[in-house]
């Protein structure tokens, strides 16, 4: 299936702030899923993460893409695009390589099934739109 979502993230500082898309996520109160993580707070520049959520606890990142020096993280809506194949993850942006080439791929076959979500952490505040899921 493929998540889409228009994302804008409009404040956050630091180096814990951002949001992501989570997907085959299960058990709420002890949540077990897969992230697609827009981390502007991650490492020296920000990052892009695929990571793994174990009995509530964010797992190492088994997926990671840098951006350019100077990409605009802030104050921009970005069509976000996470398709989910199998034990095949990748994740396209509006505003790289023109939407039509995914900027992250992974894999994992732990989760094979549950819901999408969206979330934000740290000093992030984050609006949501156009959420749409299909099947691939």
């Amino acid at each position: 299936y493929t998540v889409e979502v228009d994302a804008d993230l409009m404040r956050g500082s630091g180096n814990a702030y951002g949001y992501g898309v989570y997907f085959r996520a299960r058990d709420y109160d002890n949540l077990n899923a897969y992230i697609f993580q827009y981390d502007p707070g991650y490492g020296s520049s920000g990052a892009l993460l695929f990571r793994k959520i174990v009995n509530g606890s964010e797992q190492a990142p088994f997926g990671m893409a840098d951006l350019p020096a100077g990409y605009v993280w802030k104050d921009q809506v970005k069509h976000i695009t996470v398709t989910v194949s199998g034990s095949s993850f990748a994740a396209y942006l509006s505003d790289m390589n023109g939407g039509a080439a995914p900027v992250l791929e992974a894999s994992d076959s732990s989760y094979s099934r549950g819901a999408i979500g969206l979330g934000t952490w740290g000093s992030a505040q984050a609006g949501f739109d156009n959420i749409k899921v299909s099947p691939k």
